[in-house]
């Protein structure tokens, strides 16, 4: 079965199944969401396969086997799987983005943003955690899902929280940030109460 690469060819899968295509013993980290992924290998190689290909990779059509993203840095360290683009973070704490959803396959190189430490992609949207702490991030703003008022997409990074966080999670419409402190801060559209407060609101 090929559920987790062909999404066009769903069937189930009861037990867990060994992709034997992409397993391999340099292989430092996965980053998956929806049928999109991305697997960052020990040499600093950036690598998709399924779907994602048609994402990532210009030309890419919809097959299991692995294809490398070119175009990156040799010196990868992260790397973050959004709904339509990817996130890599360098040893040297620069960010590059690719992807379909944000202006192309091709990578280039987020500008504006330096000494970065953590990254994190969203549906629309992209964030970047800076070593002093503070929180920057661009993209879709639609539904207060960037933590600003609607103004269309923002393609130069800005600074959302200024000081003290240390994790930040996102998906589609909303994220959250886990702080040093321990605290956590919210914003987008709330549904169902998954931001932790009043469901009628977007912020």
């Amino acid at each position: 079965s090929n559920y987790l690469s062909l999404p066009d060819n769903m069937v189930s899968i009861s037990t867990p199944e060994l992709l034997t295509e992409i397993s391999n013993e340099d292989n430092l980290q996965l980053s998956s969401v929806g049928n999109i992924s991305l697997l960052l290998r020990r040499d600093g190689s950036v690598w998709t396969w399924g779907d994602a290909k048609r994402i990532f990779i210009e030309g890419g059509t919809s097959t299991p086997a692995p294809e490398q993203v070119t175009g990156l840095p040799s010196n990868i360290i992260a790397v973050s799987a959004g709904h339509g683009h990817g996130l890599a973070l360098t040893s040297g704490g620069k960010v590059w983005s690719f992807g379909t959803s944000f202006g192309g396959t091709a990578p280039i190189e987020v500008y504006g943003i330096s000494d970065i430490i953590a990254i994190q992609a969203g549906s629309t949207t992209a964030y970047a955690i800076k070593s002093d702490g503070s929180l920057w991030a661009w993209g879709e703003t639609s539904s207060g899902r960037l933590g600003v008022a609607d103004e269309g997409f923002v393609e130069i990074p800005f600074q959302l929280i200024p000081s003290g966080v240390k994790e930040v999670s996102t998906y589609v419409s909303s994220s959250m940030a886990l702080m040093q402190d321990g605290t956590v801060m919210s914003w987008g559209n709330v549904h169902n109460s998954n931001l932790g407060s009043d469901p009628d609101l977007s912020r």
